[in-house]
């Protein structure tokens, strides 16, 4: 029995197994149960109304977090920028290794 045979004997039915269509009271039900879904929404302020202490401290903290992640970003275009200006500046420079030194040095003093 090859795989052509197999395929001949079984129905394959490509209609969902739900098809039954709404009526028109249905419609009118489902369309107003999607109106009371958009209208319940909720104001801002609202939404930290159950918040106690300890939410408050994390979500401090996470904001805070969230801040130094977004300032990484601009400080390290700074350093690798002075970095890359070091050694432009003394290709020909024997003390290459100081004046990197420096740089480095210098950015972890800001």
């Amino acid at each position: 029995m090859n795989g052509d045979e197999a395929r001949e004997g079984a129905s394959v039915s490509h209609e969902p197994s739900t098809s039954k269509t709404p009526r028109e009271g249905e419609k009118e039900d489902t369309k107003k149960e999607k109106n009371d879904e958009k209208t319940k929404t909720v104001p801002f302020y609202k939404l930290f109304a159950f918040a106690d202490s300890i939410d408050v401290f994390l979500m401090i903290c996470g904001s805070v977090g969230a801040m130094g992640n977004g300032v990484c970003l601009p400080l390290m275009t700074l350093l690798f920028g002075d970095l890359i200006d070091s050694f432009g500046q003394n290709q020909n420079n024997k003390d290459i290794v100081d004046v990197i030194s420096k740089v480095l040095q210098g950015s972890s003093q800001h």
